[in-house]
């Protein structure tokens, strides 16, 4: 034993990372610009395409001609619906339950048109500035229909209708059922309808969508590389439109400039772009415009819900009753139905309510189709459900925090099973464990709540309206069902992490690289990550709902893990003894008898050396992590606001978060989450709205006419406090972080306003967007334009 190391080897220092606030080691790239995104592959022998959309909301396709169109200079080819040859020209849906009608997006259309922006042909030129030039020479015979834009018009009788062959435009129906469902007020009980309307959105990611596709291996295989939160989906997707093999097909995706669930969809153009591939024999290549992006993307959100709540005298809620309607547009995307689901099946929060009864409505109209947006329907179940609970609280002339206290479930009361979902990815909802009553008590220290009349007061002496407003939430994370990862011992020494995980602003790559060096207590310069490769990664699921750290940073903790026990199988196997005198320790191999240490780093020399061969590809593990329910992060937000009554400009001087997400692997990744999730939470609370007109043109076109929040929205004072409860439901006790911010701050925002203008006898009811003139109309004041 006395080569295995030598005397003066001594075993190296722990490593401990896990729980630490270490900075995103990906920052450095992304700063010097060399962050490598899908513009920056080179591909110079590559053709472009162009989209050519329909300019019409509903009509008819009579005909196309391509003619003059392929005669302009540097065109190769004009591709149509017929022309793609394909065997399943339908997009995935995955919350497709038994009953729901078959709206699936087609690739292409082919006799019919629903919404502008809907893919019609395709030009493939020898640069985008030839193509979209012949784009305009391409000669589309429509016959218009009547169209139709509001959900709720949709749903009457006389409504167009988008699919005549289903005799109606509500193509889903979902119950949500908990305790007694048929529950009535008692005498004394205080009655709450309300109907919430939340408006339109769009993710509007800093990078814009796009697809490379070329043939390799001797053209035997299709490589496709696209800008995809979900590269497995989208190989699946493939395999099915072009009936090959799944070997035949590569995808990978580079890193992304933002996603918030925008790219958690399969597009028509990651389909179009390599089918077109695969006929002309050469690379393609297509980049979307921020035009086309509004007119194109999926959208978010919109849904009406009627709210019957009944309240006790006192203040403890008995039940509530929802019917709500989501338009999602012309045809399904990935997950259209999971926001209506998701309200249903999250709308209590964290209170006891123990009656629910909800039934909610996908209807399809003339837009461009609805699919998750960061938080999916927790946004909308939180705003709806924190207005419930003002609006009580203040018919009762209780203390909002008060009435919070006696609604909210106890730790004692907690894990609770509160019923079957048709939400995809989660079965039944089972609570796990919390203490939402710590959760809030923290919030309302945080943000001085016993003072805060005084400060309203002061505000008014300025001629300022100030309101507060408190909004908790529970909200589904980490799903499954599954996920994958593999770690190689590279023979230099240094780890190889393969993750499904896609890197795309939100800190992947620095979280799994820390757990991955916890598990084998090394630094974690030794670690690298490659991700969203589905050669590298064959069977994998993706990068959504929360589950980056919690399920992608778990796998790969546990594959180091199974790696450790590969090396010390194989050591023990080339030395000669028995494995239980081999330990791991502090990077590297103990033995019990005699001592020694091998780091991490020569431990592939050194086995090489010892088998009397050169090193080989690496020592690999691999592990599959099966997630048998979802956990569930909680908060309490506060938000305080400060309205100028000449200008109906809205101000947010001071924010505050109190959150649970379970055990924190890295805690400055976490408050950057919940910081950037609350600015895009207040962005399409105050500024945010894509906007149809009557006749399905969208209006919202570019950043001009769809606000983004900017510096001055920002709290100059934001305060977060953090909890850390493990959870049973994930091997290492992590709860998802990536969408609470923007889903508790709709709500609080939305309180904060509402109190702030209830001496106007005024109550929201929606998601605004409250823009300076929607204040200054509910205050029936004139929009003044500041002189410069």
């Amino acid at each position: 034993m006395a080569d295995v190391a030598s005397p003066s080897v001594r075993p190296g220092r722990s490593y401990r990372y896990a729980g630490k606030p270490i900075r995103r080691a990906e920052d450095a790239d992304l700063l010097r610009g060399a962050g490598g995104f899908l513009a920056d592959i080179p591909t110079p022998d590559a053709a472009e395409a162009f989209i050519v959309r329909s300019t019409h909301a509903h009509a008819l396709i009579r005909g196309i001609r391509s003619e003059h169109a392929l005669k302009n200079p540097g065109v190769i080819a004009v591709f149509t619906a017929a022309d793609l040859d394909l065997a399943d020209d339908a997009l995935p849906c995955l919350d497709m339950l038994v009953g729901t009608l078959d709206v699936r997006h087609r690739v292409m259309a082919k006799d019919r048109v629903r919404y502008v922006g809907q893919p019609v042909a395709l030009i493939v030129a020898l640069n985008r500035y030839l193509a979209e030039d012949a784009a305009a020479l391409v000669e589309i015979d429509y016959e218009n229909l009547p169209a139709v834009t509001d959900h709720l018009q949709a749903i009457e009788g006389n409504a167009p209708l988008l699919y005549p062959e289903y005799g109606t435009n509500i193509v889903y129906e979902t119950r949500q059922h908990d305790g007694n469902s048929a529950f009535v007020a008692r005498e004394g009980d205080l009655v709450i309808r309300k109907r919430f309307e939340f408006h339109r959105q769009t993710a509007v990611p800093m990078e814009n969508r796009g697809v490379i596709a070329k043939l390799v291996d001797k053209g035997e295989r299709i490589h496709v590389e696209s800008t995809t939160q979900i590269p497995h989906t989208l190989h699946t997707a493939l395999t099915t439109a072009f009936g090959m093999d799944a070997s035949q097909i590569r995808v990978t995706a580079p890193r992304l400039g933002g996603g918030f669930g925008c790219k958690e969809m399969v597009y028509p153009e990651e389909i179009i772009v390599p089918a077109v591939a695969l006929k002309l024999k050469r690379p393609v290549r297509w980049s979307e415009d921020r035009r086309e992006y509004f007119g194109s993307a999926v959208h978010g959100r919109e849904e009406t819900v009627d709210a019957e709540a009944v309240v006790g005298p006192d203040g403890v809620f008995v039940g509530l009753r929802l019917t709500g309607w989501a338009n999602i547009g012309a045809a399904f995307g990935l997950v259209p139905n999971s926001p209506i689901t998701a309200m249903a099946a999250m709308v209590r929060g964290p209170y006891r309510i123990p009656n629910l009864d909800a039934r909610m409505f996908s209807v399809v109209t003339n837009k461009v189709p609805l699919n998750v947006l960061r938080g999916a329907g927790a946004p909308q179940a939180a705003l709806l459900m924190e207005r419930l609970m003002d609006e009580a609280a203040h018919a009762l002339r209780m203390d909002r925090a008060e009435i919070r206290r006696r609604n909210l479930l106890r730790p004692e009361e907690l894990p609770l099973d509160r019923g079957e979902t048709d939400f995809a990815g989660a079965g039944r909802i089972i609570y796990d464990e919390g203490d939402y009553p710590r959760c809030l008590s923290a919030a309302l220290k945080l943000a001085n709540y016993e003072d805060f009349e005084s400060e309203r007061a002061s505000a008014s002496q300025k001629g300022r309206l100030c309101g507060m407003g408190i909004a908790m939430y529970v909200e589904i994370t980490a799903v499954g069902p599954y996920e994958n990862a593999r770690v190689r011992l590279q023979p230099d020494g240094t780890i190889i992490l393969f993750s499904s995980i896609m890197p795309m602003g939100q800190g992947s790559e620095t979280v799994q690289r820390q757990l991955v060096a916890e598990e084998l207590g090394i630094p974690m310069e030794q670690v690298a990550v490659r991700q969203g490769d589905t050669d590298e990664v064959p069977d994998a699921i993706g990068t959504f709902a929360s589950r980056g750290a919690a399920v992608g940073g778990a796998v790969a903790r546990l594959a180091a893990r199974e790696l450790i026990k590969e090396i010390l199988n194989r050591a023990a196997a080339h030395l000669g003894i028995a494995r239980d005198e081999l330990s791991w320790e502090n990077g590297g191999i103990t033995c019990s008898r005699l001592e020694p240490f091998i780091p991490m780093a020569e431990i592939p020399t050194r086995l090489a050396a010892r088998n009397g061969k050169a090193n080989d590809g690496g020592i690999e593990a691999r592990f599959r992590l099966d997630v048998a329910h979802p956990s569930y992060a909680y908060a309490a937000h506060i938000a305080v606001v400060e309205i100028d009554p000449e200008t109906g400009r809205i101000e947010i001087p001071r924010y505050i978060v109190a959150h649970d997400c379970g055990k924190v692997a890295n805690p400055l990744l976490v408050e950057g989450q919940i910081v950037g999730g609350v600015v895009q939470g207040i962005g399409q609370v105050l500024r945010e709205k894509v906007v149809y007109d009557v006749n399905g043109l969208l209006q919202t076109r570019a950043l001009m006419d769809y606000v983004l929040p900017g510096a001055a929205d920002l709290p100059p004072d934001f305060r977060i406090t953090h909890m850390e409860t493990p959870t049973r439901f994930n091997p290492f006790g992590m709860r998802g972080a990536g969408e609470g911010g923007c889903t508790g701050a709709q709500a609080a925002v939305s309180n904060a306003v509402t109190d702030a203008l209830r001496g106007y006898d005024f109550s929201v009811e929606g998601s605004g967007p409250f823009t300076p003139t929607w204040v200054l109309e509910k205050l029936d004041k004139p929009l003044r334009i500041p002189a410069r």
